[in-house]
Order: structure tokens, then C-alpha cells, then sequence
């Protein structure tokens, strides 16, 4: 149930669709990171 819309083998197989499950997590923080760094850029380009 960790992958519930994954394609292939992700999420039939358990080690595939726990490898896939590591990496969004890791891209989900990355990526929050990333959308919190370009408004932060946004709004001082705005402002200034």
C-alpha cells in the first residue's frame, strides 16, 4: 500500500516500491526546498 500509483514492478514487488517510495520522499524534500527558495528570490526581486 506504499505505492499505490506506481507503474511496472514499483508497485507490485516490495523492493522496488520501497527504493521508489525513498526516492519521492527524498524529492518531496528537495523540491519543497527548492519552491521555498524561488518565491523567496520572487519576492525580494519584487520588492526590490
Amino acid at each position: 500500500m506504499l505505492a499505490k500509483c506506481l507503474f511496472g514492478s514499483n508497485h507490485r514487488l516490495y523492493k522496488f516500491s520501497y527504493q521508489q517510495f525513498m526516492k519521492s520522499l527524498l524529492y518531496a524534500y528537495r523540491d519543497s526546498r527548492q519552491i521555498n527558495r524561488d518565491f523567496r528570490n520572487l519576492c525580494i526581486s519584487l520588492i526590490i
